[in-house]
């Protein structure tokens, strides 16, 4: 092929791992909202999706070295990703259609819940993800009429770089700016593109070039076994993708628990793997001995992690240095935190990359088709990254987070020591004695992170921090009394200086016991069962300290359920059981780890109150609990007269962004009362009108425990909780939103907020007064 096609065709594979990534980024995202928010559900994803890339690696690259035409067949797979990624939907209509009658039927989930969310992703995700897993090593066919090794580090950059263009710009212009229904018809778009122009780029049928494998250095790969080679690729697809898990869940603790971190932390993990390709490519192919090149790359990504491990906590100074650089300028935070990240990313990445055409060099002895070395490779790598995703998430709950790193590089490197074996006859004993022994030392190493600077949430707190002096204050201030790794996230519990208690999910507070904590978690709780005293059903949605679970029992409610997400918040919480008076222990509570909303969409009980209590709505998965679809999904678990009683933050959120937040609480709810606590606001909202004039409560108990935890709030009576923070009505809310758009699962707006750690609260009380004032009397009616 002359060099304008060949430069055109690898363009190609670059546009082709940009809609890979945007289709896994928005495919994930719809099926979260299916299956639910909780890491065993994104994993179960997340690894169908990398199974698929391992079946058709393995599948089309034995096909690819029959083919008589390889381009042609790479534009049918191109092809075959636009078609089935446009039945899409169409596959998300189905297997919802089965997916939640199953399990409204098996109200306790288990086994059959997990084997049906596999199942049913496969049927949506497998089609569109084989043909992706084919194209890398059919086009390796067409392409191989140079040194395999080199060819594949090219392409393999090439496709990764395209990948983190698609995840990049996927997660931070398109989706924000147009959705997830329109990023995803852009990658159908790329794809048949791509499609049309290798179709015409292809030979006319009937001509076939024949392309002689290329052996590479025979004489030193022969002596490695191919099956060791082929366990190695799983066992380091693995320990790359568990170390990424690790990172990510390092890294959010700094950066926050946002779409905007997740796409960081995956472009530098991607911009590695990039690197390392082109490296080996351009550097490393010719080495005489690629053997010494294939066990150096693994003991130098050992040493580079293991060398690092130890002052992944001082980060945090890091961060806290190019906040109060950037100030207000997000880019620049953004960009700032991009290169942060990979500090600690980027150089074992780039290893990992480079490994990946090493093996392909080793394998190539010219008794195998390149489609077949090539296909071999990915689908060994790929299944292990699958089981990788998995072993990253669950290694934290047997070994913390620090000592996950180590057990993860143990596997490595015990996976070193038995190439190193295999292989002792190419190169002198010392060589690779010194490639185990240094990892090995270094792995030896005892670790004591600062939980203080971990969980210092610099992401939100950042103007606080500077405000006192900076973070080494806060140190000197003390460390947590308890810190609770979970699978999800993070939690820790602090003791103030002055006595509060207080904890934080991934850094950020989340509940506590000063003053201004108490009465909005009291009021949350007290607020709508105020108005449905008679309530028989209720439902909370996250269960924090506690304390507002606690507020329902005050009434005759026969029936609460709560649903938290994280089983690091439910271990936290029992720091605070004086507080909420040990109401996990109330027969009448039914506690549930899990999905709140996933909950609601498989669930079958009517709720006369629904209290939704998440953290911030910029952040991912709670998000989810912010949209119009949460919204009408809670108006049907309604029962009649019933009430939905939503905290929303002043403080954090652009006046436009809150604009977006009140219009679409109104789009759902046709009645509605908000209730103004400075920084907080809780609203309430019913199909049916929510009059002003509460009915008592009849029990001389139920009246008794309601004034003691009013007091809690600083306050005496429900009358004087009205008087003091009652605000507006639904007329007001739809004056106040003005023309705002609505905030949905297709382009959730208040997921991508712009966090800046900047305090807002007294400029959107300003903006909601004035409005108040402009509406008048019929605001507040």
């Amino acid at each position: 092929m002359s060099s304008p096609p060949r430069r055109i065709l690898l363009g190609l594979i670059l546009l082709s791992g940009f809609s890979a990534l945007i289709y896994e980024i928005t495919w994930t995202r719809h099926l979260s909202l299916l299956f639910g928010s909780n890491m065993l559900a994104v994993g179960t994803v997340a690894a169908t999706f990398m199974a698929g890339l391992a079946i058709g690696s393995l599948f089309f690259g034995t096909r690819a070295d029959r083919s008589r035409n390889p381009l042609r067949l790479y534009a049918l797979l191109e092809a075959g990703i636009a078609l089935t990624a446009l039945l899409f939907p169409l596959a998300l209509n189905l297997i919802g259609s089965v997916f939640i009658p199953l399990a409204k039927s098996s109200p306790d989930g288990g086994g059959i819940i997990t084997i049906s969310r596999m199942a049913l992703g496969a049927l949506a995700v497998l089609p569109p993800t084989i043909c992706m897993g084919g194209t890398l090593p059919v086009i390796c066919r067409f392409l191989a009429g140079q040194q395999l090794g080199r060819l594949v580090g090219k392409l393999y950059a090439l496709n990764t770089f395209g990948a983190v263009a698609g995840c990049l710009v996927g997660g931070f212009l398109l989706i924000p700016h147009f959705g997830m229904f329109t990023t995803q018809a852009i990658a159908i778009g790329v794809n048949l593109i791509i499609a049309i122009i290798a179709w015409r780029l292809g030979t006319t049928p009937g001509e076939t070039t024949v392309y002689e494998d290329q052996q590479e250095a025979a004489s030193t790969a022969a002596a490695t076994p191919a099956l060791l080679l082929l366990s190695g690729t799983a066992l380091l697809g693995l320990s790359a993708l568990a170390f990424e898990m690790l990172w990510t869940r390092l890294f959010l603790l700094f950066l926050g628990n946002t779409t905007y971190a997740f796409a960081t932390i995956l472009g530098v993990f991607l911009c590695g793997l990039t690197l390392g390709g082109a490296i080996y490519a351009r550097w490393l192919a010719n080495r005489e001995n690629p053997t010494r090149v294939y066990a150096a790359l693994v003991s130098s990504m050992l040493l580079y992690i293991l060398a690092t491990l130890p002052f992944y906590d001082r980060f945090g100074f890091l961060f806290e240095a190019i906040h109060r650089q950037a100030e207000t300028g997000w880019w620049l935070l953004a960009g700032s935190s991009f290169l942060v990240v990979s500090l600690v990313m980027l150089v074992p990445a780039a290893f990992s990359g480079a490994l990946f055409p090493a093996t392909v060099a080793l394998l190539n002895r010219g008794t195998e088709r390149i489609g077949v070395i090539v296909g071999k490779v990915l689908f060994w790598n790929t299944l292990g990254a699958m089981l990788g995703s998995f072993l990253g998430v669950y290694a934290v709950l047997l070994f913390g987070l620090q000592d996950s790193f180590k057990a993860i590089a143990l596997i490595s490197l015990v996976y070193l020591g038995i190439f190193l074996w295999n292989v002792r006859t190419q190169f002198p004993r010392r060589h690779g004695i010194g490639l185990v022994m240094l990892p090995t030392l270094l792995l030896l190493v005892p670790l004591n992170w600062n939980q203080g600077l971990l969980n210092s949430g610099i992401y939100v707190y950042s103007g606080y921090y500077e405000s006192i002096g900076g973070l080494e204050r806060l140190l000197s201030a003390g460390q947590p009394d308890d810190v609770v790794e979970g699978i999800e996230t993070t939690a820790a519990f602090y003791r103030t200086s002055e006595g509060y208690k207080e904890f934080r999910v991934n850094g950020k507070t989340d509940g506590g016991t000063t003053p201004g904590d108490m009465k909005t978690q009291v009021l949350l709780g007290q607020l709508p069962m105020l108005f449905r005293p008679d309530a028989d059903t209720a439902l909370v949605i996250g269960l924090g300290t506690g304390v507002t679970l606690r507020q329902v029992l005050d009434y005759p409610v026969k029936d609460v359920d709560c649903a938290e997400i994280s089983p690091a918040v439910v271990a936290i919480s029992k720091h605070f059981s004086d507080e909420n008076e040990n109401v996990l222990g109330s027969p009448r509570i039914n506690l549930m780890v899990r999905d709140g909303r996933n909950l609601l969409l498989t669930g079958q009980k009517k709720y006369d109150v629904i209290i939704s209590e998440p953290s911030n709505p910029w952040q991912t998965g709670n998000a989810n609990l912010f949209t119009r679809e949460f919204y009408r999904l809670a108006v049907s678990r309604l029962a009649e007269r019933g009430i939905f009683c939503q905290w929303l933050p002043t403080y954090d959120l652009p006046t436009a962004k809150l604009q977006i937040a009140l219009q679409t609480f109104a789009d759902s709810f046709q009645h509605i009362r908000v209730f103004l606590l400075g920084g907080d606001m809780i609203m309430l909202g019913s199909p049916s009108p929510i009059s002003l004039d509460i009915d008592p409560v009849e029990s001389p108990e139920s009246r008794s425990a309601i004034l003691e935890h009013l007091a809690l709030a600083g306050l005496d009576s429900p009358r004087q909780l009205f008087e003091r923070y009652y605000f507006a009505n639904e007329t007001f809310v739809a004056a106040a939103a003005e023309d705002a758009p609505l905030n949905t699962d297709n382009l959730p707006h208040l997921e991508f907020t712009r966090q800046m750690g900047i305090n807002r609260m007294t400029t959107n009380l300003r903006f909601l007064v004035n409005h108040r004032q402009q509406v008048g009397s019929k605001g507040i009616e």
